[in-house]
């Protein structure tokens, strides 16, 4: 899943409109030349990213070779043993870890937070589904957002094909995650997941409204995508369709991606 959620994560972060320059007639000619270098290279030069729930650090050692100043925090220190040994198998990402660009560090998401640590971008990946209190924990990651930061997160939904696919198939027939690795009353639906951060983490007047037509929809802040395996192609995708309708549903009706911006 890592070069599909990057991609998320560049679409949102390096593509999203910045507004930070001025318009001007004597830049104007120039518009075309400055869209097309945006999120290539390293476009995430200059922000401070957490990847919460690292595990073995793959996103967060693309999240650096990308600019990123990165800190991976897991609860399991066995993880960032494994995180740390394979990022130094890796000159570059070597001399991040001696330069302190990259980080691991065997924590959780609230110990950063009651030591007033803040990010530019914030991610948790497939983690959500499996905490015991989802709700605070989506208001420790919305804390450490820092004004004009980015929240992006993937989990799976609760629906009868999350079940048979993560459960069933992945667990219990095929045994390619260990059986009691998911809980399905743990997974939360892409509505539930909107609808608790309008409610309980400030709504509109902390996080920006979308930028897209999913804006229609009232009491619920962020964008929800889906992110499903194709087996013709080998890889994951992430899924499309206009919001509201029936197809970008069956898309998230497994895995799938969320994002909200906090106001700057």
């Amino acid at each position: 899943m890592n070069p599909t959620r990057i991609e998320y994560i560049r679409q949102k972060v390096a593509l999203s409109p910045s507004g930070g320059e001025e318009w001007t007639f004597e830049n104007r000619h120039s518009d075309f030349e400055r869209e097309s270098k945006r999120g290539t290279g390293l476009w995430l030069s200059g922000k401070r990213c957490l990847d919460v729930g690292c595990g073995g650090g793959l996103l967060s050692e693309s999240l650096a070779r990308l600019g990123g100043q990165v800190v991976g925090v897991d609860a399991s220190e066995s993880n960032i043993g494994i995180a740390t040994t394979h990022a130094q198998q890796d000159p570059s990402l070597s001399t991040k870890m001696q330069n302190g660009e990259l980080k691991f560090v065997h924590s959780s998401a609230e110990v950063l937070r009651d030591a007033g640590e803040k990010f530019d971008v914030v991610c948790a990946m497939e983690v959500l589904e499996h905490v015991d209190q989802p709700g605070e924990f989506m208001k420790c990651l919305g804390e450490m957002v820092k004004p004009g930061g980015h929240l992006i997160l993937s989990t799976i939904s609760r629906t009868p094909l999350s079940q048979l696919l993560t459960l069933t198939l992945a667990e219990d027939v095929l045994r390619l995650v260990t059986p009691g690795t998911h809980t399905y009353r743990k997974f939360v639906k892409p509505h539930e997941l909107r609808r608790f951060v309008y409610s309980d983490m400030g709504g509109y007047d902390t996080w920006y409204r979308n930028e897209d037509a999913s804006d229609i929809r009232m009491e619920e802040v962020g964008e929800t995508r889906g992110i499903v395996y194709d087996p013709l192609a080998g890889k994951w995708k992430l899924w499309g369709g206009v919001e509201g309708s029936t197809w970008k549903e069956v898309g998230e009706g497994c895995n799938y991606m969320y994002y909200a911006r906090k106001r700057a």
